[in-house]
């Protein structure tokens, strides 16, 4: 706030007259003071951003509550991956053991065809066929 009495005093001190140094103190004041902010303006801001400023923080909580909720389900939904994983290690190997006993199995079956070829090839050319 601005000290009108000092002000016009100030402008008498000056040259002026006192009529118009209390007139030109008067304005001064009409115009500067109701744009200047008091001190229980500014308490009272200050009351309103901290109450504005604690709702804030009540919903960044709630959100950082959600946020936890949300990696407990990622963590979840991890482990059951991970059981699928290795519910599918476990099957590739039983695949493989079953790749090895078929390819055992093709390799004895060629073994016989090519014991059978032989025999073939030793009966010569004619091939009887016997009619009961």
């Amino acid at each position: 706030m601005i000290d009108t009495l000092r002000y016009a005093s100030r402008l008498k001190d000056a040259g002026f007259d006192p009529p118009q140094a209390e007139a030109m103190s008067r304005a001064l004041n009409d115009e500067i003071g109701s744009g200047v902010a008091t001190k229980a303006d500014l308490d009272s801001a200050v009351g309103e951003l901290r109450i504005e400023f604690t709702k804030v923080v009540a919903r960044v909580d709630v959100m950082e509550a959600r946020f936890d909720a949300v990696d407990e389900k990622f963590v979840a939904v991890d482990a059951r991956f991970d059981a699928m994983d290795a519910r599918f290690d476990a099957m590739e190997g039983k695949f493989d053991a079953m790749e090895g006993k078929f390819d055992a199995k093709f390799d004895a079956m060629d073994a016989k065809f090519d014991a059978l070829n032989g025999k073939f090839e030793t009966q010569g050319r004619y091939v009887f066929l016997v009619w009961p």
